[in-house]
């Protein structure tokens, strides 16, 4: 059973700062709750997309400055969520690894894209979208709309039984 949990908290944080427009702007959220964002080429060395942990300045997100545009954004939408879930405690650190298979496995993974998928694609507006396109073209004209990958939007509209 998945965490209700991270739908709430994303909903909350859309309704405290998202300031209705589409792409939902995950940097600004984050910025917006007191998180630095910083855009790390060491990362993509590392192998990883991006992390969260507490410095001494507070929450950082990093996010790999190669990955592309709509990977940076599921992946900071999912690092809030670590944040914002309690997954991680000062002197921790959480990170988003592209190649680890068992993440999937693990519930607060599936929670932190649970959070980030409602955080950049409100299920509001995807079920209100996605009525006023041509099935054929659902995925693709949604996952321009929300600034996320077709993967992602495919698997948002399955999960919400579109």
């Amino acid at each position: 059973m998945l965490n209700d949990m991270a739908f709430a908290k994303a909903s909350q944080v859309l309704q405290q700062l998202w300031n209705g427009y589409l792409p939902v702007d995950p940097v600004q959220l984050a910025q917006g709750m007191g998180a630095r964002v910083v855009f790390d080429q060491n990362l993509y060395r590392e192998g990883i997309s991006g992390s969260f942990e507490f410095d001494s300045y507070g929450p950082l997100i990093k996010v790999s400055a190669f990955d592309p545009p709509v990977r940076q954004r599921f992946t900071i939408a999912h690092e809030i969520a670590h944040w914002l879930l309690e997954h991680v405690q000062p002197g921790q650190m959480a990170h988003r690894d592209p190649t680890d298979l068992y993440a999937v496995l693990d519930s607060r993974e599936i929670d932190a894209n649970r959070f980030a998928a409602q955080l950049l694609m409100p299920e509001h507006v995807v079920r209100h979208l996605a009525s006023q396109v041509p099935p054929a073209q659902k995925v693709s004209i949604l996952a321009q709309q929300f600034a996320v990958s077709e993967a992602a939007m495919g698997y948002r509209l399955q999960n919400l039984g579109l």
